[in-house]
């Protein structure tokens, strides 16, 4: 697969050396000469000289060949700017935008950009599972967006500690638990009878605002009143 890269930024260089080691043929522009000599020289001649805002430089990285193009500057606007001028004037398959910002948000989910991608987002729900002090993160809006798809991690004195999933009390008939993974990573085969452990990450079926309730509920400490 040929993908292209628009923009230098912070996380750019790792991306390519994901995409390389997997086969995939990869190719960075940047306006910065210096970055891309430092590209070229950390990781072999994948880097030219463009601005991916301009259509002929994208033209000239291949862009009419490229099975994705990820705009991966440090700048949000650009990014966006750069993923609609790719949609609209070649025939790139896929669009993913990184960004910053959750200001943003609204903007880029609205784009037209295929993929989105928010690193403060993606940050917050990664601090979400280890230190479980915020809202449980949302794995899947199923269509209809009337349910979703949850992962709660159970705290150390959590209330729900050696209790079954029948003992847990539902938020409702519709909330369903799906699966639980151990803090080592194994999955129980049995979870009828499966006792919850602290740190385990249950996979919940929820109806739509309905979250932070089944969320406190096996969540809440056993010492809470």
């Amino acid at each position: 697969m040929y993908i292209v890269i628009g923009g230098a930024g912070n996380i750019s260089e790792e991306i390519a050396i994901s995409l390389l080691s997997s086969g995939d043929e990869v190719h960075i522009i940047d306006v910065e000469s210096t970055i891309v000599d430092k590209i070229n020289s950390n990781i072999g001649m994948i880097a030219s000289k463009g601005n991916l805002l301009n259509a002929k430089d994208l033209e000239k990285s291949g862009i009419n060949r490229a099975s994705i193009f990820i705009a991966a500057s440090d700048n949000d606007e650009e990014n966006l700017i750069a993923c609609q001028l790719v949609k609209h004037n070649f025939e790139t398959s896929k669009t993913l935008a990184i960004y910053k910002y959750m200001d943003n948000y609204e903007v880029f989910q609205h784009s037209g950009i295929d993929y989105p991608i928010n690193i403060t987002e993606l940050t917050i729900n990664r601090l979400s599972s280890i230190i479980n002090t915020h809202a449980p993160i949302t794995l899947i809006e199923l269509p209809g967006g009337d349910k979703g798809i949850v992962s709660i991690k159970v705290p150390p004195d959590s209330q729900v500690l050696g209790k079954t999933i029948e003992e847990i009390p539902p938020t409702t008939f519709e909330t369903k638990i799906l699966m639980i993974a151990s803090e080592n990573g194994e999955i129980p085969n049995n979870y009828e009878e499966y006792k919850i452990k602290a740190r385990d990450e249950l996979i919940v079926l929820v109806p739509k605002g309905l979250e932070n309730e089944i969320h406190s509920t096996i969540t809440n400490s056993v010492y809470e009143k």
